[in-house]
C-alpha cells in the first residue's frame, strides 16, 4: 500500500528546512570563525610589532605558567618556552633587579591589590641583549583575598628606558653645567616661580632651591629701580620676546650689585607658551667703570675746556708777537704752500695775505723778482722736509727795493717727530750790512794810516833814488852806459812806486762785497809787500807757500784787511821786534756743488 501524497510532502518539506537552517547556522558559525581568526592574526600582529605579549601565571596548583606567542618573541624564548617553570624566568631576569623582582612580586600577592605593575631587566637568551620589559597584569583573588591567577601583558619598553635614561642624563649634564656656570641661571613658569634655579642663583640669595625657586624678587630689588623694573618686566613678559633688564639687587651679603638679566621665551612642543629662560650677569664693575669714566669725561671736557682756552690764549699771544715782529716769517703746509704770513712779512711786498695763502713759497713775490731764488728755495724747502735746517743769506729784489737778508728755514715736527710743515723766517740785514760795511772801511781807513808811515818812508827812499840818479844824468861828462843805467833806474823806481801806489789805492777803495776765487798763496805775498813796512824794520817777514795751487772763495779785499789786521796785531804782541811768519798750506778741497745757490745766496745746512 502506498504512503498517502499528502501526508509525506510535509515531512519532506519540514526536514528541508531543517537543513536549510542548519546550513545557515553552520555558515555563520565559519564566518563568525574566520572573523575571530582574522582578529586574532590582528591583535597578535600589533602585539608584536608593539612588542606585547600576553602571559597567565596559575597560583591554585603552584605556579604554572602560560606564555602567548608574542611574549615568547619579546623574551625571545623558542616555542616549547610557552610552559616555562618560575626557576626559568627567575634565572632571565638581570642579576642586578632579580631579588628587587621577586620581593616586588610576592609582596604584590600578599597584598589586597587587584592591580600589578613592575619594570625590570631581562637578558634575552636567543641573543644575549639586556632589554627593559614592564608588566601590566590583574590579579584575580578569591574570597579571602588570596591570589588565583595573575593575567597580563609584558610590554619591551627598552626604547623609553633608554630615552628616559637618555634624558635624565641630558637633564644631569645640563645641572652640572648650570651650577657649574658662574652666573645665576633659572626657568621660570608662567606663575614667574621657577622650575629650575643653578648654584649661582642660590648663592646669590643664600637660600636652599626649594625656597629659592618661590623666592620673590622684589623683596632684594633696590627701592629706586623697584617701579622701572616692574614696569619693564611686563612690558618684556608681554612681548614673548627676548627682553633685557638692569637694576641693583641685594645679595646674601647684603651688598647691592647690579645685574642685567636676559630673558627668553619658551615654548612647548605643540607651540604653547610656558614661561621664561633667564641669565643674569654682575655688570657692578662695569656700572663702577661707566661711572667713573663719566666723571672722567666730565673732568677731560673740562679740562679740556681750561686747554682750549690756554691755547686760545696763547696763540692770540703768538699771533700777536709774530705780528709785532720786525722779522719776516711764514708757515708752509707739506707741499710747500703758504698758510700763514706775518705783517712784516707782507709789508716787504707790499700785499695783503689773500695774495700769497694757498700760493707755493718759491712762486711768491719774495721770491719772483730775482733770478734764481725760486730754484734754490725749491731747493731749501726739499731740505728741511727731510727734516734738516737750512740757512742762506739773500739778497732780494722786493717791491720795497733791493734788501739782505739772513733767511732760514726749519721743519715743524708732530709728537711723533714727523715733520708736517716748514717755518721760514728771515731778517732784514740790509742797514747792518751797511753798517759792517762801514766798519770794514773804518778798518781799512785805520789800516791805511797804519801804512801811512812806512809808505811815506818807501816812497821817501824811491824818490831820493830817483833824485840821485837825475842829479848824476844832469852831468855833462857821464858815460852813455851810466846814463842807461840810471834811466833804467829811474824808470824800475817809478815802477815800483806805481804798483806800491796802486796796492795801496785797491786796498783802500770801498766797494761792495765780492766773493770770488783766488789763489790764496799769490794774494798772500801780494799783501806781504804792504805789511812789510807797516810792521817795520825790526820784524823780520818770512812768508811760506807750501803748495802754489792753494784757492778759495771769498771777498779779496775782506781777505787782504783780516790779513793786515792780524799783521798788526802779531807786531803789537811782540813788542815791535821779532819774526813774523805767513803761511799758507792745503788742509782740505772744498768743491761747490752743481745745486748750490748763486753767489747771492750763500746756503749752508745747519747740523
Amino acid at each position: 500500500m502506498s504512503p498517502d501524497p499528502t501526508n509525506v510532502l510535509p515531512e519532506v518539506a519540514a526536514a528541508e528546512r531543517l537543513r536549510q537552517h542548519l546550513a545557515e547556522i553552520a555558515h555563520e558559525r565559519d564566518r563568525a570563525y574566520r572573523a575571530l581568526q582574522e582578529r586574532e592574526a590582528e591583535l597578535a600582529r600589533i602585539q608584536r610589532i608593539a612588542r606585547v605579549g600576553g602571559l597567565e601565571i596559575d597560583f591554585r596548583d603552584g605556579v604554572k605558567n602560560r606564555r602567548s606567542p608574542e611574549y615568547l618573541l619579546v623574551h625571545g624564548l623558542p616555542a616549547e618556552a610557552a610552559n616555562e617553570t618560575y626557576e626559568d624566568w627567575v634565572r632571565r631576569i638581570h642579576p642586578e633587579d632579580r631579588a628587587r623582582k621577586v620581593k616586588h612580586l610576592f609582596d604584590a600577592l600578599k597584598s589586597a591589590s587587584e592591580d600589578y605593575t613592575a619594570e625590570y631587566r631581562i637578558i634575552r637568551p636567543s641573543d644575549g641583549e639586556i632589554r627593559w620589559i614592564r608588566v601590566v597584569a590583574k590579579i584575580e583573588r578569591d574570597r579571602d583575598g588570596h591570589a588565583l591567577r595573575l593575567v597580563g601583558a609584558d610590554l619591551d619598553v627598552s626604547d623609553q628606558m633608554l630615552a628616559q635614561a637618555t634624558l635624565r642624563e641630558s637633564e644631569e649634564r645640563f645641572r652640572l653645567i648650570a651650577d657649574s656656570a658662574p652666573v645665576p641661571i633659572w626657568v621660570t613658569k608662567l606663575d614667574r616661580t621657577r622650575s629650575f634655579a643653578n648654584q649661582a642663583y642660590l648663592d646669590f640669595l643664600g637660600l636652599p632651591f626649594e625656597r629659592a625657586i618661590v623666592f620673590d624678587w622684589r623683596k632684594v630689588l633696590h627701592p629706586e629701580d623697584l617701579p622701572r623694573i616692574l614696569q619693564e618686566q611686563v612690558a618684556g613678559e608681554a612681548s614673548l620676546k627676548p627682553f633685557v633688564l638692569e637694576a641693583r639687587y641685594k645679595d646674601a651679603a647684603g651688598e647691592f650689585r647690579w645685574l642685567r638679566s636676559e630673558s627668553q621665551p619658551r615654548w612647548d612642543p605643540t607651540g604653547k607658551h610656558i614661561g621664561f629662560i633667564g641669565v643674569a650677569h654682575d655688570i657692578t664693575a662695569a656700572k663702577q667703570a661707566e661711572s667713573d669714566l663719566r666723571r672722567l669725561n666730565e673732568i677731560l671736557e673740562l679740562r679740556i675746556s681750561e686747554r682750549t682756552a690756554q691755547l686760545e690764549s696763547n696763540e692770540a699771544q703768538m699771533r700777536a708777537i709774530f705780528e709785532t715782529s720786525h722779522q719776516y716769517q711764514a708757515l708752509l703746509n707739506p707741499h710747500g704752500d703758504v698758510v700763514y704770513a706775518n705783517k712784516t712779512a707782507l709789508a716787504g711786498i707790499r700785499a695783503n695775505a689773500v695774495d700769497v695763502i694757498g700760493q707755493p713759497f718759491w712762486e711768491t713775490p719774495w721770491f719772483s723778482g730775482t733770478g734764481g731764488m725760486r730754484a734754490a728755495v725749491l731747493d731749501a724747502f726739499m731740505t728741511v722736509m727731510k727734516g734738516e735746517e737750512v740757512q742762506i743769506a739773500m739778497k732780494l729784489r722786493l717791491p720795497i727795493g733791493e734788501r739782505y737778508f739772513d733767511f732760514a728755514m726749519r721743519p715743524l715736527r708732530d709728537q711723533h717727530g714727523t715733520v708736517i710743515a716748514a717755518v721760514p723766517e728771515a731778517i732784514d740785514i740790509t742797514e747792518r750790512r751797511q753798517g759792517e760795511e762801514a766798519l770794514r772801511q773804518s778798518q781799512k781807513m785805520e789800516a791805511v794810516g797804519q801804512l801811512t808811515g812806512g809808505v811815506a818812508h818807501d816812497f821817501n827812499n824811491l824818490l831820493t833814488i830817483i833824485r840821485s840818479a837825475t842829479d848824476f844824468l844832469r852831468r855833462r861828462d857821464l858815460p852813455e852806459e851810466r846814463r842807461r843805467r840810471y834811466i833804467d833806474a829811474i824808470s824800475d823806481t817809478v815802477e815800483r812806486a806805481s804798483k806800491l801806489t796802486a796796492q795801496l789805492l785797491a786796498f783802500a777803495r770801498r766797494q761792495p762785497l765780492k766773493p770770488q776765487v783766488f789763489n790764496v798763496g799769490a794774494q798772500v805775498e801780494s799783501v806781504a809787500q804792504l805789511i812789510r813796512p807797516l810792521v817795520g824794520g825790526r820784524i823780520r817777514i818770512e812768508v811760506g807757500i807750501d803748495d802754489p795751487d792753494c784757492f778759495a772763495i771769498a771777498d779779496i779785499a775782506q781777505f787782504e784787511t783780516a790779513l793786515i789786521n792780524l799783521a798788526v796785531n802779531g807786531r803789537d804782541a811782540m813788542g815791535g821786534e821779532g819774526q813774523l811768519t805767513i803761511g799758507v798750506r792745503k788742509v782740505q778741497t772744498i768743491r761747490r756743488s752743481a745745486r748750490s745757490p748763486p753767489a747771492a745766496a750763500t746756503s749752508s745746512p745747519s747740523r
